[in-house]
């Protein structure tokens, strides 16, 4: 019953909102004033009740083509409207279709047309009241009804109809039109300033819900990979402690490994500082500056490592882009590391304004899948598909392959994107 009261109300709500059943209603209401604007027609004419005249007929079918055009009143109402108000001022007719077409003119717009139309239907509309109004009985004239008894079929002679009536009549009746037309235009506006609030609020509320999970989302991260972090820097250090002297290597690693601990610690909180408000600025980040530091604490990790960097005037180089060079010089060393343990690395990267940024990296593999180049998307490597975005989000190129030598070969190219305002279409890659 329930799915059924449910249908039965959206069916409701969908004819309601429909304009079909209106314009319905319109063309019957002015087929019913045409018709009675030719029976009164030629009541004043004074022929016969149970007869129509040939004229008569001419002026019904005239309204007839009125009612119809009503149907177009959304699309042409100002158009329709002037026809019909020269049409009820040449022929014997009520003014509703003009009527009708003016308030649908007051919705669409305000404007001098409008105003000249409202004028025409006024005259119009006083015109035809003036000639109704001419008949001295309700067979001859419609507004004689409301003051005669329609049961009569010969109604006494009401005499001649006071001379401000007519435009007392007509005032009123465009007065209506205008108004009806104007409280459903700010009726229409009101519905889609509150469907825009609608909106808005839907917008917020998923914002809201994002932000929700962002701060789920941080805190667990914070608290599955911050107290590890601490836990291996604190074992580092008591390791590092303990040694017999600095320059001990098992000392070196585990200093190296309480200072990477201590830095991927700073790292995580500025990811989930970033994660929580992404629209605020976080702290700076280590830009391309920053490479030798990185081929610094591999080979202090013992990573077999052979590299060449060469950069210059870096200053000039946009902020973003430097980050980027440097996460992917990053992630490559990582890269390598994981899926190539105990091999030699090469790795090359050239900075300079007129060359632009280029990044190479070679390592023997000892299990590779392929013999062929293979796009740098679609690597099995994890960190590989991160890097092809950031290579594009700033428009580089970006070479995967591996050599005959089972030598697993990357070679990045970037564009040198000068710091300042005109640089400033470069996306934000490195939140990616």
């Amino acid at each position: 019953m329930t799915t059924g009261r449910g249908g039965a109300s959206e069916l409701m709500l969908r004819l309601l909102r429909s304009t079909t059943w209106r314009s319905v209603l319109w063309v019957l209401v002015c087929v019913l004033a045409a018709t009675m604007a030719a029976a009164t027609f030629d009541g004043r004419r004074g022929g016969s009740a149970e007869e129509v005249s040939d004229l008569g007929l001419l002026v019904w079918l005239v309204g007839i083509l009125l009612a119809v055009s009503v149907v177009w009143r959304r699309r042409w109402p100002h158009s329709l409207g002037v026809l019909a108000a020269v049409v009820t001022i040449a022929a014997p007719l009520d003014p509703v279709a003009g009527l009708v077409l003016l308030m649908h003119a007051v919705m669409r717009e305000r404007s001098w047309r409008t105003a000249a139309l409202t004028a025409l239907v006024l005259a119009a509309t006083w015109v035809s009241t003036w000639r109704d109004l001419q008949g001295r009985t309700h067979l001859e004239s419609f507004w004689r009804i409301f003051s005669q008894d329609t049961t009569d079929m010969t109604p006494p002679d009401q005499g001649p109809a006071p001379w401000w009536l007519p435009p007392v009549i007509a005032v009123a009746m465009v007065a209506a039109a205008v108004a009806t037309g104007w409280f459903r235009s700010l009726l229409a506006e009101a519905r889609q300033e509150g469907a825009d609030h609608q909106a808005q609020a839907h917008l917020l509320g998923d914002q809201v819900a994002r932000q929700t999970e962002r701060e789920q989302l941080a805190r667990e991260v914070h608290d599955a990979l911050g107290h590890r972090l601490s836990v291996m820097a604190i074992h580092a250090g008591a390791l590092e402690a303990h040694s017999s002297s600095s320059t001990d290597p098992l000392a070196r690693s585990a200093r190296l490994v309480r200072e990477s601990a201590s830095q991927a610690n700073a790292d995580l909180r500025d990811l989930l500082a970033t994660l929580r408000s992404p629209d605020e600025p976080t702290t700076p980040q280590q830009g391309i500056d920053a490479v030798g530091d990185l081929v610094d604490e591999s080979v202090e990790s013992g990573m077999p490592l052979i590299a060449t960097v060469r950069l210059d005037d870096t200053r000039t180089l946009h902020p973003q882009v430097s980050r980027s060079v440097y996460r992917m010089v990053q992630e490559l060393l990582t890269n390598a590391r994981t899926h190539a343990p105990g091999h030699g690395v090469r790795l090359v990267v050239r900075a300079s304004a007129a060359a632009g940024i280029d990044i190479e990296t070679a390592n023997h593999v000892s299990d590779p899948h392929r013999r062929h180049s293979r796009p740098a998307g679609g690597s099995s490597g994890h960190g590989l598909p991160g890097i092809h975005e950031r290579v594009q989000l700033v428009e580089g190129e970006m070479y995967v392959w591996l050599d005959d030598d089972q030598v697993h070969r990357v070679a990045i190219h970037l564009p040198w994107v000068p710091a300042g305002p005109a640089a400033e279409q470069v996306a934000s890659g490195d939140a990616r």
